[in-house]
């Protein structure tokens, strides 16, 4: 759990969108296309779209995958930015992120001036510097 905090502290965001039931998930599903990147919370290219589902798949079984709409999805549930029991790594691009937001801080004495100046995968903008640079926070990096 303090690796997941200090990975929002790094900039990292959870790698889910949440839901209470499956049926839920699938009208999330059909509502976008039945396109499975809408289950990408982070848009980094390298962790898997997770339909995190509580009543179903919660973080004490162990059900390795979700089937919805036809579209299996693998639960990636040694991710550290998960809600699942046993999370012990990050992706390549959620380390690269997590070291360039750690030399963001560095340069503001480990903290941010404010949030609103914050890189966020939710901010309407795009990066300004950092190994993102020029990309759009909610667009697949």
């Amino acid at each position: 759990m303090l690796a997941h905090e200090l990975g929002h502290y790094l900039g990292l965001g959870h790698i889910f969108f949440s839901f209470n039931t499956a049926s839920e998930a699938e009208q999330f599903l059909t509502d976008h296309n039945n396109n499975p990147n809408v289950f990408d919370a982070d848009g980094l290219s390298d962790t898997l779209p997770d339909p995190y589902i509580g009543d179903h798949y919660n973080t004490c079984t162990d059900v390795s995958a979700v089937t919805l709409n036809g579209i299996v999805f693998t639960i990636p549930r040694d991710n550290i930015m998960s809600y699942y029991n046993g999370r012990t790594s990050l992706s390549p691009k959620q380390m690269e992120l997590a070291r360039w937001y750690l030399q963001l801080r560095m340069q503001n004495g480990m903290s941010m001036p404010t949030n609103i100046n914050a890189p966020n995968r939710r901010k309407p903008t795009t990066w300004a510097s950092g190994p993102f640079r020029g990309a759009h926070p909610v667009s697949r990096i």
